[in-house]
């Protein structure tokens, strides 16, 4: 006894990383620490690439968790068709329905088997059926399929009508639903593709535009001829004022610490001629460019997501992944001398 109480109690002493909370509770933990480290430095280019960094590591747990509580809900869904012909075959040996249940709490139907066993639990505690199905349903409240057809089945229990028939109708409409959605989904994933056309078009569009644009607005800027006068397209961040000095702050950051090539970096965050440097007007729309992809992108994905499977937060892996794209896209284009000086 002694040994398995030793070993619940160092069980207990490591966090749970299953639990959301423990994970935020140990990211922001990083998070204070990161940021605390960059205010010693009193360097704002690495405070400020360390709070992107803090922002990224909160945010990306609370997507993941989102995402897998999503797929949860689609996968009782599909094993819900399976688990009310289980039931009813119990029903039709002559079993009574709480019995049916505690037989087919054995089987396994995924992420469905857990609220399974909990019914169960609370049948065999003596808690009316009644109860037990409506607190399933209030648990299913994000499908709405789930929780209306639990509802369906628990009128024509209290109503006394032939619950077989209820389940297998239930069951039936359950299934053509996902079949239709599923062929819904066949149809709609070239607008997935779509989605991930657009946001690379949108990337080589951006190249071009820096390539072949932006050194005639740089010509017009350092002229001194009347060039300059036409085109009167400036760098905004030279003389910024109120709002934009916070705005100029953000692009020159994301262009120190993430953006500028190898051969204008010194340091961390720190360019070789960094006054002279970020003056350039290809630094503020290098900046400004990756800002309007990396947007771009993230909505793209959950437009990706809403398209193919009806919820936004489908989408959450699409724009996870195009965001990737955004960013590694950019990094390469830069090396590459396709954007930026």
């Amino acid at each position: 006894m002694k040994n398995k109480n030793e070993n619940k109690s160092k069980k207990k002493k490591f966090p749970d990383f299953s639990n959301l909370k423990h994970i935020l509770l140990i990211t922001l933990s990083f998070s204070i620490l990161f940021i605390f480290l960059g205010f010693i430095t009193g360097n704002h280019g690495a405070l400020g690439i360390l709070i992107i960094m803090t922002v990224f590591i909160n945010i990306i747990p609370i997507v993941l968790s989102v995402y897998k509580k999503f797929r949860n809900i689609q996968e009782m869904e599909e094993k819900f068709p399976n688990l009310l012909y289980d039931l009813t075959e119990s029903i039709r040996s002559g079993v009574p329905f709480h019995q049916a249940l505690a037989i087919t709490s054995k089987n396994n139907y995924g992420a469905l088997s857990p609220e399974i066993n909990k019914m169960s639990n609370q049948l065999s505690w003596g808690i009316p059926l009644d109860k037990v199905l409506t607190r399933f349903a209030n648990r299913m409240k994000e499908s709405k399929r789930l929780s209306t057809s639990i509802k369906i089945i628990k009128e024509s229990f209290i109503s006394g009508g032939e619950v077989t028939s209820t389940l297998e109708s239930v069951a039936e409409n359950v299934n053509n639903l996902q079949e239709i959605n599923k062929e819904k989904k066949a149809l709609l994933s070239q607008y997935v593709l779509l989605m991930y056309a657009i946001s690379i078009i949108f990337i080589v569009i951006v190249a071009a535009i820096n390539k072949f644009l932006l050194p005639v607005f740089q010509s017009g800027q350092d002229s001194e001829a009347g060039l300059s006068n036409l085109i009167q397209l400036d760098n905004p961040c030279n003389n910024p004022f109120g709002f934009e000095e916070n705005v100029c702050w953000i692009y020159n950051t994301i262009y120190k610490c993430l953006l500028a090539p190898s051969n204008q970096v010194e340091n961390i965050c720190k360019l070789k001629n960094e006054t002279e440097t970020l003056r350039n007007i290809s630094v503020y729309y290098t900046s400004l460019f990756f800002m309007m992809s990396l947007i771009q992108s993230i909505f793209s994905g959950l437009v990706a997501g809403q398209m193919s499977e009806g919820n936004v937060k489908a989408g959450l892996k699409h724009s996870i992944i195009l965001a990737g794209i955004t960013i590694g896209a950019f990094l390469i284009l830069i090396q590459l001398g396709f954007l930026g000086i």
